[in-house]
């Protein structure tokens, strides 16, 4: 096969000879890696073209058998030194990044390992899962948390458990079809040349019209085999499968080079989701692209201006309401920062009593939140990293604060500060476990589901309805958002900015930023209109999560496009 520029119907017709072999089937035939070499982390720079699958230029995985033997092993050596209670994650993460330019591979492997010692706990993570090192690792686990124990003494107030979870065992792997580590490099390649040709076939049309557009694309695969086990019976294997897909369109007006001159636009559709190579296949794909363009050549003719600092109303797109929802809710929304354990690391929660409690309204009524459980959302797993099964988790129903994104640590914490009169009952009673815990490798669980997505509006209502809706004000695509520590306020920072009059955009606004209130961003009447399910778009990231190593982990959120009668503009300059 050449390696020219490739159409898709090409790069369809290519593929399917070599998708038999890579279909994913009950069981995957692996190589497998002896115990006691050398693994830690490393990255692998691959050839530009091969007919070779990925997998024949990485580490092979490990075998889930001696995954588990090494597990199960730790924990025995954590009890027999004098654990009270002792659980251990290890994990094979292997990434894949194709590029034109250059594609790699980095592959991690780890363990975290957790010990209680009189209701202390002490946390050890390497990147060695060896039997040696297991052993010294649980060791020094249980003798640092018998030295915290021992400190406290009686000067601790509370001395909390976990919440109880049942012993469970068993295997899952994630429902993919195509397994994009089986797949070859040249398979990976024409993927990238498809999209590519069908994208600069478009712009190379809008270029013959004056214009100057350009676009990227991004492809991250993520395969992961991870084993849980406790000192209460669990033991679980679980092989996982995401992918995180970006494309974005733009287009340059060089006239304002220098002051925020480009117009882009994020592919409807996008975004970190479980997946298999299936998902570089669909094709919607090529339609979106096609309709991205289109928005952009028109977006592209409107005049580019400045406008007064002051107050207006405002719609976000979907992509800015996700990162809205992801800076805001998200970190208030953990149990650990509600009962005030985070105060000293990353603030406090505007959703924690005495100022809310579990079933006041905290938001508009058209907001509903929740966690995704395991279906083909980003980080689809059957159990959390601390062996609960997954559900759907109701966050905010109707603006009403139900739940709190919780640990069995924070949970039996919650439980032993309600009997100490310390919080109220309505935590330590009415707030269960959901399976909400994400830990990566080497690091101890955290508050932190993977994905979370806000309900669209039941009946139809598109962005440009928004925008008549609202008649004139502002129009947000594609902003990112920053929020103070104690989520009193924050900044919007606009991919693109639009004018809106007569409920049409008329202008483009380059050089702003946005700021808003937390308390009137949530007022009952703030929330004033929510787009439909079409207008859904996927904000995901890599970001750090606090833990024990903080952990840099991809985050998504799904939300509509949504409507505010006010928001404050800050700074506009030319």
């Amino acid at each position: 096969m050449t390696h020219q520029s490739i159409s898709r119907r090409n790069f369809l017709g290519h593929s399917s000879l070599t998708l038999a072999s890579a279909m994913v089937g009950p069981h995957l035939s692996w190589p497998r890696m002896p115990v006691g070499a050398h693994l830690g982390a490393h990255r692998v720079v691959l050839p530009t073209h091969s007919s070779h699958a990925v997998s024949a230029f990485m580490r092979p995985p490990l075998d889930p058998a001696q995954l588990r033997r090494l597990a199960t092993g730790a924990i025995d050596a954590a009890m027999h030194a004098g654990a009270d209670w002792a659980d251990i994650r290890i994990g094979d993460h292997r990434v894949f990044r194709p590029s034109a330019y250059g594609s790699s591979v980095t592959l991690q492997c780890g363990f975290g390992l957790r010990v209680r010692v009189n209701g202390a706990e002490a946390f050890v993570g390497g990147a060695d899962p060896v039997p040696d090192l297991l052993a010294a690792a649980a060791k020094s686990a249980v003798a640092t948390a018998r030295e915290l124990s021992a400190a406290s003494g009686d000067k601790t107030t509370v001395r909390s458990g976990l919440a109880p979870a049942p012993s469970v065992t068993g295997e899952w792997r994630a429902p993919i079809a195509i397994d994009p580590f089986a797949m070859s490099i040249d398979d990976h390649a024409a993927m990238v040349e498809a999209a590519d040709g069908a994208h600069d076939g478009r712009l190379n049309r809008l270029m013959s019209r004056g214009f100057r557009p350009n676009g990227g694309q991004h492809w991250t695969w993520i395969g992961e085999m991870r084993v849980l086990a406790s000192s209460e019976g669990t033991l679980l294997t679980q092989t996982l499968a995401n992918v995180d897909s970006r494309f974005s369109v733009e287009h340059w007006n060089w006239r304002y080079i220098n002051t925020a001159g480009a117009i882009r636009l994020p592919v409807h559709g996008q975004g970190a989701r479980t997946a298999g190579f299936e998902a570089a296949l669909d094709p919607h794909l090529y339609d979106d692209l096609e309709a991205a363009l289109d928005e952009i050549a028109t977006y592209a003719q409107l005049p580019v201006g400045e406008m007064d600092v002051g107050r207006y109303a405002v719609v976000f797109d979907g992509h800015t309401q996700a990162a809205f929802i992801n800076e805001l809710f998200i970190p208030a929304l953990s149990l650990n920062r509600v009962l005030g354990n985070e105060v000293d690391l990353t603030g406090t929660s505007f959703l924690a009593p005495p100022k809310v409690f579990i079933g006041d309204a905290v938001a508009s009524p058209l907001m509903s939140l929740q966690v995704d459980g395991p279906g083909p959302q980003f980080g689809a797993r059957r159990w959390d990293d601390d062996g609960v099964e997954t559900r759907t988790v109701p966050l905010i129903q109707h603006g009403t604060l139900v739940d709190y994104l919780t640990s069995r640590s924070s949970l039996g914490m919650a439980h032993a500060m309600g009997k100490a009169g310390l919080v109220p009952a309505t935590i330590a009673d009415r707030v269960m476990l959901g399976g909400t815990t994400r830990a990566e490798v080497a690091s101890r669980p955290a508050e932190r589901a993977p994905s979370l997505s806000m309900a669209p509006s039941a009946t139809p209502m598109s962005l440009a309805a928004l925008a008549r809706q609202m008649g004139k004000g502002l129009l947000v695509r594609g902003g990112w958002v920053s929020v103070d520590p104690e989520g009193i306020g924050g900044f919007i920072y606009p991919g693109m900015l639009f004018e809106v009059k007569g409920g049409q955009v008329v202008r483009r606004i380059i050089g702003a930023r946005l700021m808003f209130s937390t308390k009137r961003m949530l007022q009952p009447r703030a929330l004033i209109a929510l787009g439909d399910a079409d207008t859904q778009l996927t904000w995901s990231m890599e970001q750090f999560v606090p833990g024990v190593p903080w952990i840099l982990s991809i985050q998504a959120v799904t939300a509509p496009a949504a409507a505010y009668p006010e928001v404050d503009l800050v700074s506009s300059t030319m």
